[in-house]
């Protein structure tokens, strides 16, 4: 069977078609730092609700701060006003949790202000964990932060490469690659992903409400 001879044109495209895989890969893997900054922060609220001094690096010091100040707060009120404090700083732990789910939900949809905003917040969370001393965390805090420059950098690069083909992306052949087909794949998965993540994270803080109203009374 004679081999295809490709000419220079289609092999441009292959190669432009190549790197958009390429950075999309870079973009998901760079703002999927949320998602992990969110889980573990979750886990660490969690692990400090049960009584244990193990805590995830890559988590927010924010929430671990509200963990802390509402149990102090707590232990200086009344059984029914340290229920109300405890829940309150649970709601404030479930906002920054699913706004950092969100910061990724959204950065992998190349919402470039979107990472942005998420990079400035967990910048000032490691000024936070610096403050207090936890230099380990803070360097995991420059890793995350570096992974998400990264899909901001990839973001523009992509903007550039599709700029230079104004009528559209050029697609190589079904056999090698389907644009089309592993981008609705992939919105799918993650659609009902995100959807499951998001009720996990509620459940799971209604039941820590829960526990703590019942321990109270």
């Amino acid at each position: 069977m004679e081999q295809r001879t490709f000419t220079e044109a289609e092999v441009a495209q292959l190669a432009a078609a190549r790197r958009q895989m390429e950075l999309d890969r870079q973009i998901k893997n760079g703002a999927g730092w949320f998602f992990w900054i969110a889980a573990l922060s979750l886990i660490n609220s969690l692990m400090y609700f049960f009584g244990s001094e193990t805590t995830f690096v890559v988590g927010l010091g924010f929430t671990q701060l509200i963990d802390g100040l509402a149990v102090a707060i707590g232990q200086q009120s009344t059984p029914d006003m340290r229920s109300i404090i405890l829940i309150l700083g649970y709601v404030l732990d479930l906002a920054l949790i699913v706004g950092f789910f969100l910061f990724g939900l959204f950065g992998r949809k190349r919402i470039r202000w979107v990472i942005i905003l998420g990079m400035v917040l967990y910048a000032l969370d490691g000024v936070l964990v610096l403050v207090f001393g936890a230099w380990f965390s803070a360097l995991f805090h420059l890793l995350a932060l570096w992974g998400l420059w990264m899909a901001l950098k990839a973001i523009n690069e992509m903007e550039t490469l599709e700029a230079a083909h104004p009528n559209g992306m050029p697609v190589i052949p079904q056999s090698v690659y389907n644009p089309q087909a592993a981008q609705e794949e992939g919105k799918s998965r993650f659609s009902k992903l995100g959807r499951g993540v998001l009720i996990a994270l509620l459940l799971i803080v209604v039941l820590i409400a829960a526990l703590t109203v019942i321990n109270n009374f």
